[in-house]
């Protein structure tokens, strides 16, 4: 949490950008925000998104 980002390489940078967004969101339904954004680019998706 109290690292900079100049410290952070690309990859590591990737990898924790993967994990956000593969993890499961109650908020979301239980989907993951990676489902969502797919699913609301398709036009497929109905789900109140609230925050």
């Amino acid at each position: 949490k109290s690292r900079r980002f100049d410290e952070i390489s690309p990859d590591e940078l990737m990898r924790i950008e993967e994990l956000l967004n593969n993890r499961p969101r109650k908020v979301l339904e239980f989907l993951t925000p990676i489902e969502v954004f797919n699913q609301l680019s398709e036009g497929g998706l109905n789900v109140a998104l609230h925050g």
